[in-house]
């Protein structure tokens, strides 16, 4: 943290003062519980990945011209810091002076600028925070440089024959006639000159969009041995060329002019091998290894030392199961161990440097030693860690030491020194670096020069222990290897040369002599593939090859409805272009860079298809790394670790390291482990658009909060109201169901607290469907709250297909998506086949609440805004939701589970309201008319099909109840329904009319009408509101009526019989009719629409929301509803009803729930029995909602068998009937009279069937 001030980025210039203004910032600082961990904190804070998970403070304001804000800061003020917050600041180099920066970030070519402070600085012998400070801005404007674009190129991959091998280490590799012919390569007559090899060398693609990498694959130099120098490939010949390890060797970079030997190393993160494409290409010349050419121009002397270098890393266990560092052997039950390096013909008496990166997990200050040759030569403590949960999990220390060489064995001894047995300790990685005599050692010896020359010169080196068979290539540029003319002292000796420029200079060489060569894993044939010409693209879809065929269902749907353009390719595709072949995350961060770079762009979202895992290579069992992800270098802290897709959308040029990037596309993965699994989620999205989703569910939002638990006062709920307001402050068309916990009883129970109330609400309203569901408070992988509102089992339960919502989770880790050990709930939600959630924006890993709300507040207010005139697309609103949110960590850990093309059920067309009665009183018969409009309030005259209507009364005040730490808070609702029915619409004109009930509340204010349209032909909806009428008072027109409404009770549908069976979940249903209406308010005490089980009266079930009028008739209706969960066994329902006037009714139902989940027939009757020349059969059965082969078989007393009758029974209830049969046997015989015996056989879908025998009796 050596800066104080930032200006400038390469995106922008800067220029000329335009005006002035003053700032003062105070910052509240409050200690806030975060997951059981006390968190020093403030509003607007953020957390950045440099500062330890200490707060910043960031303010975020897009730039709607070419303006930004320099900034200085004055009168400012300190107060001291905690215990924890110094433990933190010790581990960071933190200025005496304030740190701060003022910015311009850049977004899908949006502009933004950021102010960014960090509040702490350094005195003589401690630290300080801010508490208050004020800026000068100085308005300035700066120019957009010209971005370079990308230049359309096609892949080598477009045409010819192509063929893959993998190599897996450093070497001269031999690729021989067999193995062509292995490869698949036709041989015939092959020419030499056609032979061709790509790739792009080893290592990882840089992180930095700026920094150089192939734009696709490079051919390499190679040497063809052709035995007989006819110009064929045949049997003998034989391919040779250089291939390159994956993990690679970097000088220290600070080392100049002085370098030393010093190395650092760069392991892989994503594969264990490095790849090589061969194809037969005739057309131009090929590429082979030329002699290399020495232009400079000296005398020469030579040296005949090298440097080497070597690594020790077991990739072993991941200590949280996050992040990208994974650690090796443990020191616990063995607290000293060796580890060895061969370096042959090592420089006797020459420095060996090392460095070790080492973790412990202790609570008293540990100790690692290190000792060659008997004596300790470097050493570090490591920091004791805090027993938190949330704390870091292992400290990490790094040291460095070297020794001098006495062998070409380099054993080094490691020695854990703890203070208790309960103490641990890790290697993540040793290295030694050092000088070798060039000295050949093997048939094979890689060799590497890494010197400072102060001149152009000509550098010399010497091998000793050589044959006259030795080669030797210089390999520094993989790509364009060449060879080296050698000149021999002696037999044994060689010398050669090569150009050193000034400064440092750092080459690699290979030498061989041909008796042994490196065989490569000859991988096989690949398809012609050109990723880079094929651009025109809205979506990018990169899926798993399992799930193709998902994914192509989903471009399809795509581009029927509307055009949009998808483009699929696989994990493997993007990296053979991008990548040479190795899986690298930054490949597909490359390959979307490179079409949101191409001039005229139509790129705008990326969508992956496959799960992911925190292990890229595999190391673990049942791994689920279909589609990689990007993981943070912090994989010790679960507060400062992640996992995000972010990655692949940071396309600016100076973004790649995660320090001030924002996203510049949409980004959204369906996490599929399988096809089904695929299938389903994309028959989900596709499903959502369908006529049969349509309905007024689509005009609800649910916000769920958690209560306080032990200390967090109303903090979520008080953040969910405030949500909840935003919406109805802004966008009138939402109705709300506020589910907040602390609303709902809770009950002690041996496995904590819970809330029967609160999760059965969920379910009626996940069940009802609503357009978002948003949930703020505490939860992790398997559930919300500790109360278990939500939870897994609970997830798989829901069926509500038709009406799926958008969740919204701002809580710990519920959508973690990268740990094969468990699917999360999120990831059931957006998994689960038959209800669940159409998408999800939720959290991989531990959030701040704070920076939640910001989040979700950045969300809600960015949901419903249009751009150009039309609504966002959920990867839109994702993209400008961490905009908003900055380059916080926290905004990270969100990601969308969802397509992120896809838009929310956004209705097309308004509704207006144009006949209204001024005040709607009690017991008056009111009528209203309204229209459909389209967004310039044109009417809508092509429009016929039904309009859903409710009619609220006045909003009120309700308070929770402050349970645990929580305190009673005051919350609005608007939820007593005066009228709830269906109107015709015919060319975009409805009407409706109903009586106000005497139960509303006579005070005169303002009600509120929501109205939800659906076309009967088309997929075309509306949704409306109305505000401008008054409820309250008395009509002086009231037709009498003193009968209460009449009522018919059945289960499932219109065939129940009271007393048949049912399943554990059934229906119940209510057909109620009323001359002047039914009475849903539920102001009156005791006037509700209630249910009572079993003759439970304490626990009866209020069912106001859950009826409606019929269409066009307020005087009929229905109330339907689902029973969870019944214990088999009879049980009865006694219902309850009121009309408008509070004129009551009841009728009791019984039904019987099957005992077994088995297949069983109950009630098997022919009527009538006896007959004479007609009778139909019926049966009850438990498999509602399933096609049911049904057989019939009449024989006589004897057993001959005289009819037999089959059909397919499609039901969605408990009953069968009637199947009929006129007497007739089968050649159409009449059947003489007497007792016949039947013969019921049903099977089901599963396969299971029963078979029931009952009489009857023929009259004739």
């Amino acid at each position: 943290m050596n800066f104080k001030k930032i200006f400038l980025l390469n995106l922008v210039v800067f220029f000329s003062v335009v005006s002035y203004s003053q700032n003062t910032i105070f910052l509240n600082w409050i200690s806030t519980d975060e997951n059981g961990i006390k968190v020093e904190t403030f509003e607007n804070s953020t957390y950045l990945q440099d500062y330890q998970g200490l707060p910043s403070y960031q303010r975020i304001t897009k730039l709607k011209s070419s303006e930004y804000y320099e900034i200085e800061l004055f009168d400012i003020e300190y107060t001291s810091i905690s215990d924890k917050e110094k433990m933190k600041l010790s581990n960071l180099d933190v200025s005496n002076s304030i740190v701060y920066s003022s910015d311009v970030l850049k977004s899908d070519h949006n502009y933004y600028n950021r102010i960014l402070v960090f509040p702490y600085i350094k005195t003589e012998n401690n630290y300080k925070k801010i508490t208050k400070f004020s800026y000068k801005t100085t308005q300035k404007k700066f120019f957009n440089e010209t971005k370079k674009k990308s230049v359309k190129i096609s892949s080598v991959l477009e045409d010819g024959d192509w063929y893959k091998i993998s190599v897996s280490e450093n070497g001269v590799y031999q690729l021989t006639f067999s193995d062509l012919q292995t490869l698949g390569i036709n041989t015939n007559n092959l020419n030499v000159n056609s032979i061709r090899l790509y790739g792009n060398g080893g290592g990882m693609l840089p992180r930095l969009n700026s920094d150089f990498r192939h734009q696709d694959l490079q051919e390499n130099a190679i040497e063809i041995v052709d035995n007989n120098n006819n110009g064929i490939f045949e049997s003998g010949d034989y391919l040779l060329f250089y291939g390159e390890d994956v993990d690679i060797w970097e000088p220290y970079n600070n080392s100049y002019p002085n370098y030393i030997g010093k190395y650092y190393h760069y392991k892989h993160l994503y594969d264990e091998n490095n790849y090589y494409f061969l194809t037969i290409n005739g057309t131009g010349n090929s590429k082979r290894i030329e002699n290399y050419a020495i232009t400079n121009n000296n005398e020469v002397e030579y040296n005949n030392k090298f440097n080497f270098h070597e690594f020790h890393e077991e990739d072993l266990t991941n200590f949280i199961k996050s992040g990208e560092q994974w650690y090796g052997e443990e020191f616990d039950a063995d607290l000293s161990q060796t580890f060895s390096f061969s370096t042959p013909n090592i420089v006797d008496n020459s420095t060996v440097h090392v460095k070790a990166n080492v973790a412990a997990r202790a609570f008293s200050i540990p100790n690692f030693s290190f000792d060659y040759n008997n004596s300790e030569f470097m050493n570090t403590d490591v920091e004791v860690v805090v027993s938190g949960s949330l704390d870091d999990y292992a400290k990490t220390s790094s040291v460095s030491g070297q020794f001098s060489a006495i062998s070409d064995n380099l054993n080094i001894d490691i020695n854990f020194n703890r203070n208790s047995s309960s103490h641990k300790g890790w290697l993540n990685y040793i290295e030694v670096c050092g000088f070798r005599n060039l000295t050949m050692s093997g048939s094979q010896m890689n060799f590497r020069k890494t010197i400072t020359s102060s001149s152009n010169q000509i550098y010399g080196l010497k091998l000793e222990n050589v044959t006259p068979s030795l080669k030797v290539w210089r390999v520094t540029d993989p790509t364009n290897v060449t060879n080296h003319d050698l000149s021999f002292d002696t037999p044994n000796t060689a010398n050669f040369g090569y150009n050193m420029s000034i400064g440092l200079s750092d080459e690699k060489f290979i030498a061989f002599d041909g008796m042994e060569y490196k065989t490569p894993n000859l991988l096989g044939y690949l398809p012609n593939q050109n990723l880079h010409g094929d651009v025109d693209v809205e979506m990018l879809i990169v899926s798993h090859p399992d799930f193709l065929s998902a994914a192509q269902n989903l471009a399809d749907f795509h581009f029927q409805k509307d055009g949009s353009k998808c483009k699929i390719v696989t994990p493997e595709q993007v990296y053979n272009e991008f990548s040479s072949g190795k899986q690298d995350i930054s490949a597909i961060r490359d390959y979307c860079k490179y079409l949101y770079d191409l001039p005229d762009r139509m790129f705008t979202y990326l969508l992956i298809i496959g799960d992911a895992s925190y292990d890229p290579k595999d190391r673990i069992p049942n791994n689920t790394n279909f589609v990689i992800t990007y993981q943070s270098n912090n994989s010790l802290g679960p507060l400062d670790t992640y996992s995000t897709d972010d990655y692949f959308g940071y396309l600016d040029n100076n973004e790649g390291e995660l320090n001030n990037d924002l996203v510049d596309i949409g980004i959204g993965r369906l996490p599929a482990k399988t096809l089904q699994e695929a299938n389903d989620m994309v028959n989900k999205i596709i499903h959502y658009y369908d006529k049969e989703s349509m309905g007024s569910w689509r005009n609800y939002a649910a916000f769920i909060a958690d209560d306080g638990d032990d200390s967090d006062g109303n903090i979520h709920m008080e953040q969910s109201d405030n949500l909840c307001d935003i919406i109805d402050d802004n966008y009138d068309n939402y109705n709300f169901d506020k589910l907040y916990l602390d609303i709902f009883n809770q009950e002690s129970t041996p496995a904590g607290p819970r809330s029967e109330g609160c999760r059965d609400a969920i379910n009626r309203r996940i069940d009802k469907g609503a357009l978002i569901v948003n949930y703020t408070g505490h939860g992790g992988e398997s559930g919300l709250t500790s109360e278990r509102i939500i939870d897994i089992d609970q997830i798989q339960e829901w069926k509500n297909y038709d009406r799926l919502p958008l969740f919204v989770t701002a809580t710990c880790e519920f959508g973690r998506l990268d740990n094969p050990e468990l699917t999360s709930g999120g990831e059931h939600i957006i998994l689960s086949p038959d209800g669940g959630g159409v998408a999800l924006l939720t959290t991989t890993r531990y959030v701040y609440s704070h920076l939640n709300y910001s989040m979700n507040t950045n969300f809600i207010n960015s949901l419903f805004e249009k751009t150009n005139g039309n609504f966002p697309t959920l990867g839109d609103v994702l993209l400008q939701t961490k905009v908003l949110s900055g380059t916080s960590i926290n905004s990270k850990k969100f990601t969308l589970l969802g397509d992120p093309m896809m838009s929310l059920a956004y209705p097309e067309y308004g509704v207006k309201t144009t006949i209204i009665p001024d005040t709607l009183s009690a017991l008056e018969k009111v009528t209203f008319e309204g229209e459909i409009i389209d967004e310039d309030s044109v009417k809508v005259s092509s429009f016929n099909g039904e309009i859903d209507i409710i009619v609220f009364d006045k909003e009120f005040t309700a308070t929770t109840q402050g349970q645990q730490s929580s305190t009673p808070m005051p919350y609005k609702k608007q939820d007593n329904i005066i009228y709830k029915g269906k109107s015709s619409v015919t060319n975009g004109v409805f009407s409706f009319t109903f009586i106000v009930p005497k139960d509303i509340d006579y005070n005169l204010d303002f009600g509120r009408i929501s109205y939800y349209a659906a076309e009967s032909v088309q997929n075309t909806d509306a949704s409306g509101w109305n505000e401008s009428f008054i409820v309250g008072g008395v009509s002086s027109n009231i037709i009498p009526d003193d009968m209460g409404p009449s009522i018919q009770l059945y289960m499932n549908d219109k065939q129940f019989v009271s007393g048949s069976i049912t399943n554990s979940n059934p229906v119940f249903l209510a057909f109620v009719e009323d001359s002047s209406g039914i009475n849903t308010v539920g102001n009156g005490i005791g006037h509700d629409i209630t249910i009572t089980l079993d003759g439970q009266t304490s626990n009866k079930i209020i069912l106001n929301d859950y009826y409606e009028a019929e269409l066009d008739n307020y005087q009929k209706g229905k109330v339907e509803y689902l029973l969870n969960e019944l214990p088999p066994g009879l049980h009865t329902i006694d219902f309850k009803v009121w009309d408008v006037h509070n004129n009551s009714s009841e009728a009791t139902l019984e039904f019987v729930v099957a005992e077994t989940e088995d297949l069983v027939i109950e009630h098997l009757l022919n009527y009538p029995n006896p007959f004479t020349t007609n009778t139909s059969f019926y049966f009850e059965h438990n498999r509602p909602n399933q096609n049911l082969e049904v057989q019939i078989q009449i024989f006589t007393v004897s057993g001959k068998l005289v009819k037999t009758i089959n059909s397919l029974q499609t039901n969605t209830g408990f009953r069968v009937g009637p199947i009929s049969w006129d007497g007739r046997d089968d050649f159409q015989d009449n059947i003489g009279r007497g007792t016949y015996i039947y013969k019921l056989k049903v099977k089901d879908m599963n396969g299971e069937f029963i078979e029931k025998l009952e009489k009857l009796v023929i009259l004739k």
